[in-house]
């Protein structure tokens, strides 16, 4: 069977992650696997997709009123069985290339959207309603296939829930040593934009001050999304005179690529799918504690209750931090990874959804 990815760009983010682990997992299982993708940019995560991958990008934004770049698409999909679409702007792409010359290939759409606001701004317009109702799809969080079906009429019974997951690297440069409360190390994994929260850790920092925490660094890993709320950030973390707890690296493309030394994590983001990043933790062996948000996070907290929060108040997070006992989480962590979030459930899991439509 052949299989073209498709997704708007290769940027560091968590849909993106998806689609690159997505295709990589099928090529290494025997499938004849293509990544096309319509946006550039000076940071991707194109050195992580296989060798053995064929790699399209089509600049359509560039060339949006130009029908050659629509053929050239078709042309593209007319090579392979199954295209797998993720998000509504990459759906959007594949619906207006159908009408020149649009082939016989099955098409499955990958939900993606995290957060209600977000649904209701991708979900206006008549394009995004018959593009839905075209294809099969799938989405990545229980609640986004409800509204979904709601929302545009679609079937159930050629609509499913699929959540994300995360491939187990075969080596990581990071180091994780044992939580001490006394010296914490801390680790953000986050693009800079308002949902991911970065400003909560200034208020993570006052609460732990409060507190008599004095030894403590937030490590940040994330690009620079919205530069506006990066600087913004910035001038907050010099106000409150916090930088010398601070450590930002903005060009490191993979959690597992960041070579320093971390204790403990955290995750407030107000809005996620995943997020992935959770699972990426359990991976790691890392202690953390998360916002109750997403599709993962609610996973986790079936199994490990005491490490997510229904609140963004610092000074209960700081009481989590000085009271659980994370050693007992850890030992749980493998169990989660292989019965939630692993490699072989969501290759089964897409292989059940291929095998339907094609």
């Amino acid at each position: 069977m052949k299989i073209l990815q498709v997704i708007d760009s290769l940027n560091i983010g968590g849909a993106e992650k998806m689609c690159v682990q997505l295709a990589n997992l099928l090529d290494e299982n025997g499938y004849e696997v293509g990544l096309l993708y319509f946006s550039d940019s000076s940071l991707t995560l194109l050195d992580q997709v296989n060798d053995k991958i064929r790699v399209y990008n089509i600049k359509i934004k560039q060339n949006r009123f130009n029908p050659f770049y629509f053929r050239k698409i078709n042309q593209i999909i007319s090579l392979y069985d199954i295209v797998h679409v993720h998000m509504r702007t990459t759906l959007k792409i594949i619906y207006l290339s159908s009408f020149f010359g649009m082939n016989h290939t099955s098409i499955v759409f990958h939900d993606h959207t995290g957060s209600l606001q977000q649904f209701e701004s991708s979900s206006k317009g008549l394009l995004i309603s018959l593009a839905m109702n075209s294809y099969e799809y799938v989405a990545v969080y229980r609640t986004l296939y409800e509204r979904s079906i709601s929302r545009f009429g679609l079937k159930e019974v050629g609509t499913s829930v699929i959540s994300n997951f995360v491939t187990k690297p075969e080596a990581s440069k990071v180091k994780v040593f044992d939580f001490d409360r006394e010296n914490l190390e801390i680790l953000f994994v986050g693009n800079f934009r308002l949902p991911k929260n970065q400003h909560f850790l200034i208020k993570l920092c006052e609460s732990l001050k409060k507190n008599g925490c004095t030894k403590f660094r937030f490590h940040i890993l994330g690009s620079i999304h919205d530069p506006a709320y990066y600087r913004a950030f910035i001038e907050d973390v010099y106000q409150y005179s916090f930088k010398d707890h601070f450590s930002i690296y903005t060009e490191v493309t993979s959690i597992f690529e960041f070579d320093g030394m971390v204790n403990f994590a955290v995750m407030p983001s107000k809005e996620e799918s995943g997020p992935l990043v959770l699972i990426e933790y359990l991976i790691l062996k890392l202690p953390f504690l998360a916002y109750n948000v997403g599709d993962v996070t609610n996973i986790i907290s079936k199994y490990l209750p005491n490490c997510v929060l229904d609140n963004l108040d610092a000074e209960d997070w700081v009481k989590k931090i000085n009271s659980i006992n994370f050693k007992e989480n850890i030992d749980m962590y493998d169990r989660i990874y292989d019965s939630e979030f692993s490699s072989n459930i969501a290759l089964s899991r897409w292989e059940q959804v291929y095998n339907k439509i094609n």
